[in-house]
């Protein structure tokens, strides 16, 4: 798909099953997700806002993997990329592998049948609460 201008109109953070926090982003009608959190932090602002981004698909997946700050960037200074590994790293693994177990047990109760499938994110946002309280 390349770059594209997109139009935000709703933006929802989500967990995936394997525990890593993502966007799922509106736009134009239209679906999207953003899996890196320096993409994630500028997209969950920007409702009625409208940024040029490059999309790659996968499957029937649209994902932002760039964002330009104005229009098409005239140096590399002003592509926002994905943050690399390092850095803040540790803060951010750290609450990605407590997302991941709150939603993994979530699942497991579900399985065994102690919560019903509908109750399953609810479930697991509510742990995950619970665990960043005791963290602190």
């Amino acid at each position: 798909m390349g770059k594209t201008t997109l139009n935000i109109e709703e933006v929802e953070h989500k967990v995936s099953q394997a525990g890593k926090p993502y966007l799922r982003i509106k736009a134009d009608g239209e679906w999207y997700s953003a899996f890196d959190k320096g993409i994630i932090d500028v997209l969950s602002q920007g409702v009625n806002k409208s940024f040029n981004c490059e999309i790659r698909e996968a499957g029937d997946f649209k994902n932002i993997r760039k964002i330009y700050k104005d229009g098409e960037p005239t140096s590399e200074d002003e592509v926002i990329r994905p943050r690399s590994s390092t850095g803040n790293a540790g803060i951010d693994k750290e609450k990605s592998i407590r997302a991941g177990v709150a939603y993994r047990f979530a699942v497991d109760l579900c399985t065994a049948k102690i919560i019903v499938p509908a109750d399953i994110h609810t479930y697991a946002r509510d742990m995950l609460e619970g665990m960043s309280k005791l963290a602190e």
